[in-house]
């Protein structure tokens, strides 16, 4: 589906979003027509696929940008994925339905957890990393906390 000069009109694309992806066909109506757009209305949600060449300066990789963006009203989200990623799904709808109905599986919360642990390390000097090796210790995990947290106002942290 296309959007056109009205917002009620759209032109019916010629690729197939509920048969087997064809990376090659739907890379050249995505460069033929621009973003390829799904519409739900039982959802009342949008999904958009687009594939651009990678426009990191100065890489020369060659690879797909391949994106997908969810939007409904003035919310959005959006991630990216592989080629063989996409290719994974039986069809354009599967991909959507799964991104609508399981969007963790298209994140990887890498910068956060890496946040978390530098913060559990800073704060309660346990490492996490050591915990994922090695289980935890024998006994009860016992820190001494940071001045950060010490010197807070009384009843801003709660440890459990």
């Amino acid at each position: 589906m296309r959007f056109v000069s009205e917002p009620s009109d759209v032109e019916p694309s010629s690729y197939d979003q509920n048969g087997p992806i064809d990376y090659d066909a739907l890379k050249t109506v995505i460069s033929e027509k621009g973003p390829y757009i799904l519409r739900f209305t039982d959802w009342q949600v949008n999904f958009t696929i687009n594939i651009t060449p990678c426009r990191i300066e100065g890489c020369q990789c060659g690879e797909d940008v391949i994106s997908i963006v969810q939007s409904s009203g003035f919310t959005s989200l959006s991630s990216t994925l592989s080629r063989n990623e996409l290719e994974e799904f039986e069809s354009l709808a599967a991909l959507a339905n799964a991104f609508l109905h399981r969007p963790q599986q298209f994140f990887t919360p890498s910068a956060e957890q890496q946040y978390i642990e530098a913060q559990i390390h800073a704060h309660l000097g346990i490492k996490p990393q050591s915990i994922y090796e090695n289980g935890f210790p024998e006994g009860r995990i016992t820190a001494e906390l940071s001045e950060c947290l010490t010197s807070a106002p009384m009843g801003q942290f709660r440890l459990i």
